[in-house]
């Protein structure tokens, strides 16, 4: 091989990898002025975390990584989901639960949105990029920790 082309090469891959880094630095960034805007927007949010990874097996059908936001979890407790809303605004009506309690649902699914949108927004490779693969991502006002996580 010619030695110009291994040098362009080289060359190259030193762009992508200067380009990556620069990427991860600038997700980072984007994404703790975006937790930091939660925080301030719902002062009763005090952590949340989920699950991403790249399962082993799927039916002999091909792996992906994926952000799972169905394991969402806000102040350590699962997401409130639009059906569970609707149920609580049901259950409201019927003098099954309180005004407060519906309220209360209502906040935790307007969070459990906001965090959905953030995650979506910013997409599964940087968040992949940012915290790597089996992670258990746990992010409270002061810190943001990837923790290794055992899925299968």
């Amino acid at each position: 091989m010619k030695p110009e082309l291994l040098e362009s090469l080289k060359k190259l891959n030193e762009t992508i990898v200067e380009a990556k880094a620069k990427l991860l630095a600038e997700s980072k960034n984007v994404f703790v002025e975006a937790v930091k805007h939660l925080f301030e927007t719902y002062p009763i949010l005090e952590i949340f975390s989920w699950n991403q990874y790249t399962p082993y097996f799927n039916d002999g059908e091909p792996c992906f990584f994926s952000v799972n936001t169905y394991s969402l979890e806000i102040n350590k407790k699962d997401y409130v989901c639009e059906w569970e809303l609707k149920k609580a605004l049901d259950d409201r009506l019927h003098g099954i639960i309180s005004n407060d309690k519906y309220i209360e649902l209502e906040t935790q699914k307007a969070i459990t949105d906001d965090i959905i949108e953030l995650l979506k927004t910013i997409g599964e490779d940087n968040l992949q990029l940012m915290f790597g693969d089996h992670a258990k991502v746990i992010v409270t006002k002061d810190s943001i920790v990837a923790e290794e996580y055992d899925h299968e």
